[in-house]
């Protein structure tokens, strides 16, 4: 009843935005094109916009500042209590990436030791292995799609640094199984009703059949480990002997759902900033010849590379959070119970901090700035920042600078392939690539 007399006594306006009406024809362009309508309403409405939802109270919020304070400087003030971690919990579970609280506070502590900067340093022979096993799998001449390559590689990474497990033979069937299930919270969160009335849907069957996928693939990682004990300190050691797993028994919930998680986010993300790197590495080849050609100083070039890429093409596209009590944002009120709408797209496209914004500059990030420190969030801000950055950041400069070194790439077609904002930031069409050794 509370939220009927909401609709009918309309929305209470705090700040500037769209009217009903706008909002009500631009519903088509929002679910095929988020990215253009959010950096359209910032540009008629400003920094902060009021969307016209009587329940909850709905703000996009734009402005650097703003979102630091959201994230960081008042973030107990806030939660992630929101559609869209409610939408990935179908599939993670509450894990890391959707839990809040105690709850998050404790996973956390269990597996920050995986994290630590000389574990993460750890990584760097895995991640160099994983990306010369995928140049050698290239012929001269072959024609690969980039995408497939990328998740192929991420998850063998994943599968050695984080569960000391190989996870070649199942890496198809576990990146296709993680890309339907992202696919499938999206369009589950778009048709709400579905889930309501427990209405079948396609996208239903898909994500039961991607969890069953990823269910089996936990069970056979635990199994494994208890099969084959070993002393290394990675993740999943951490979860199990924080959880007492023993042989017998059921995979405790919180154990499968930080596996899944990581599974999920730990290689996806990577897959798709590596991919978007090769694409504009080949559309912009005085770019790619740096790259080659830095010698020495290949792995600082191709961090910055990976940064760069990051900041045009953010995995995370879509930050939200719950407001739990009245704040002031770019001095307007907002009330307790509004939802809080923030994207890395946007903020990496204002111009106050980066120049041509809309340019491929890696340059940007082989010297600091104010804008590195307070407007670029590829991977969040604040405690609830990504756990997983620094290996992110690592595995994208060394999968760079190595496959660079022994491989060139060339577009099989030139062209604006597009953006799906699905859970990530994914293209809209395949990027191909022929294969040139060096």
């Amino acid at each position: 009843m509370s939220t009927l007399r909401a609709y009918a006594r309309g929305p209470v306006l705090t700040a500037p935005g769209p009217r009903s009406g706008v909002m009500l024809r631009s519903i088509g362009t929002i679910r095929k094109d988020p990215l253009s309508f959010l950096m359209q309403m910032q540009r008629e409405h400003g920094s902060l916009v009021q969307f016209p939802v009587p329940t909850p109270a709905s703000y996009f919020v734009a402005d650097a500042a703003d979102v630091r304070r959201v994230l960081i400087e008042n973030a107990r003030a806030y939660d992630k209590h929101t559609m869209q971690y409610r939408g990935l919990a179908a599939l993670t579970g509450e894990g890391l990436l959707t839990s809040d609280g105690e709850k998050w506070r404790d996973a956390r502590r269990v597996v920050q030791p995986a994290f630590h900067h000389e574990a993460v340093a750890g990584m760097r022979e895995s991640i160099t292995h994983a990306a010369e096993s995928a140049c050698e799998r290239w012929l001269h001449g072959d024609v690969i799609d980039v995408e497939s390559e990328m998740m192929r590689m991420s998850l063998q990474i994943v599968g050695t640094t984080l569960f000391g497990a190989d996870l070649s033979a199942e890496a198809a069937d576990l990146s296709h199984a993680t890309l339907q299930a992202l696919d499938a919270v999206v369009n589950r969160a778009q048709r709400p009703w579905l889930n309501a009335f427990h209405i079948p849907s396609r996208s239903g069957r898909h994500l039961r059949q991607a969890l069953t996928e990823l269910d089996t693939a936990v069970v056979n990682l635990v199994a494994h480990r208890l099969s084959q004990p070993t002393a290394a300190p990675d993740m999943l050691g951490m979860l199990m002997a924080a959880h007492g797993v023993e042989p017998g028994q059921r995979v405790p919930r919180e154990v499968r759902d930080e596996i899944v998680t990581f599974i999920v986010a730990g290689h996806e993300t990577v897959a798709s900033g590596l991919t978007w790197a090769w694409h504009l590495l080949m559309t912009h080849q005085d770019q790619y010849s740096l790259l080659h050609d830095a010698g020495d100083d290949v792995h600082v070039v191709a961090r910055a590379v990976f940064e760069e890429v990051l900041r045009l093409y953010p995995p995370a596209w879509l930050i939200t959070r719950r407001s739990l009590q009245s704040d002031v944002l770019s001095g307007c009120d907002i009330p307790a119970d509004a939802l809080i709408i923030m994207s890395p797209w946007v903020v990496h496209r204002d111009p106050h901090w980066w120049p041509q914004p809309e340019k491929f500059v890696p340059q940007r990030f082989l010297e600091s700035s104010d804008a590195r420190r307070l407007a670029y969030l590829p991977f969040g801000f604040g405690q609830r920042m990504c756990i997983g950055r620094e290996m992110a950041l690592l595995e994208g400069a060394i999968a760079l600078a190595t496959i660079s070194q022994r491989v060139k790439f060339t577009a099989v077609e030139n062209r604006n392939v597009g953006q799906i904002a699905s859970v990530t930031l994914r293209p809209a069409a395949p990027i191909k690539a022929q294969v040139q050794r060096r």
